[in-house]
């Protein structure tokens, strides 16, 4: 087999801001220094953003194997899996539903000269690399496609889907034929100094889906106003959508200090036209209302994020200039 150095997965790596070798191997994580620090605010916050939540390793290769071997730390939940791509087709997973300490897992496929590869690490656990390996004599061309860049809370990071390529990001991502950096954090809530810098550099959109934690703690949808005000000071030309908040059991007849969840995304929307949003993405059209794709009364399925994931491309596909 052929073993990957630290240098090739790095150059191969997608979603990630920074890596460091720890007793789990070889990180790559989603949020630089100065993000992270930010979410030191709470050890939930800590945990959920040491999640390689739309990390994946992407490579261009005549090989016709790939071996994974990962270590797992903390997780926001107990499953953990690493799904594997080839020419964005699903070829396998590998993984479990229960807490586990590492995957070990080894895929296959029909070759016929070069293919896109793609390995998605888990999104609700802390994971490192221990080893990735082609087959002998393989070729190694990193692949790298223009990003969306998703901002936004749980739902976001991908919970609960149980597997990281089939959360709305990564799904949405891989029908415009983009990579995903997803900055989903469970529990976060419209905070602008969540963004000290640009999370990516020249991201193809911009998608932003919080207001679900803010409802139902209470605050108020003003504090949307100055987040969206830093998204478009750090990216000002690049198309921003917002998504509404999906429909939650409860809450079009429950108040949170005076508002129905019905009431606040009719706020929430009229702030963002404001900014002259280059997408304002309904609810009814992210995910039907009512609780046939929801795993609790907030957080999609599996198939719940695969239905919410194509309806965002479909509504965003014409603002993706790439």
């Amino acid at each position: 087999m052929r073993v990957l150095t630290t240098e090739e997965i790095l150059a191969c790596a997608r979603g990630m801001r920074q890596a460091s070798e720890t007793n789990l191997g070889l990180e790559l994580q989603r949020f630089s220094e100065a993000e992270a620090a930010f979410y030191a605010y709470s050890e939930g916050a800590t945990v959920r953003a040491r999640c390689t939540a739309g990390v994946a390793v992407c490579v261009e290769t005549d090989s016709d194997r790939l071996d994974v071997s990962l270590r797992l730390g903390v997780g926001a939940r107990a499953c953990s899996y690493v799904d594997l791509y080839v020419d964005d087709l699903f070829v396998g997973t590998g993984g479990s539903l229960e807490a586990r300490e590492t995957i070990e897992a080894s895929f296959q496929w029909p070759t016929d000269g070069t293919r896109r590869v793609a390995l998605y690490l888990p999104h609700c656990r802390q994971a490192g690399i221990v080893a990735l390996a082609l087959a002998d004599g393989a070729s190694f061309t990193p692949s790298a496609r223009p990003v969306l860049l998703a901002l936004g809370d749980s739902i976001t990071q991908g919970m609960d889907s149980p597997h990281p390529s089939l959360t709305w990001p990564a799904v949405a991502a891989r029908a415009l034929n983009l990579d995903v950096h997803n900055c989903g954090i469970g529990g976060h809530v419209f905070d602008a100094d969540g963004l000290p810098e640009r999370p990516v550099e020249h991201p193809a959109l911009v998608t932003v889906a919080y207001g679900a934690n803010d409802w139902n703690q209470g605050r108020s949808p003003e504090y949307a106003r100055p987040y969206l005000a830093r998204v478009r000071q750090l990216y000002p030309t690049t198309p921003l959508a917002v998504l509404e908040t999906i429909w939650w059991e409860g809450g079009e007849t429950v108040e949170k200090h005076g508002l129905t969840f019905a009431a606040y995304r009719t706020a929430l929307a009229a702030i963002a036209a404001e900014f002259a949003v280059d997408g304002l993405l309904p609810m009814p059209r992210l995910l039907p209302p009512g609780p046939a794709f929801l795993a609790d009364s907030v957080h999609p399925t599996a198939a719940g994020h695969v239905v919410m994931g194509l309806n965002v491309a479909g509504q965003v596909c014409q603002l993706v200039r790439v």
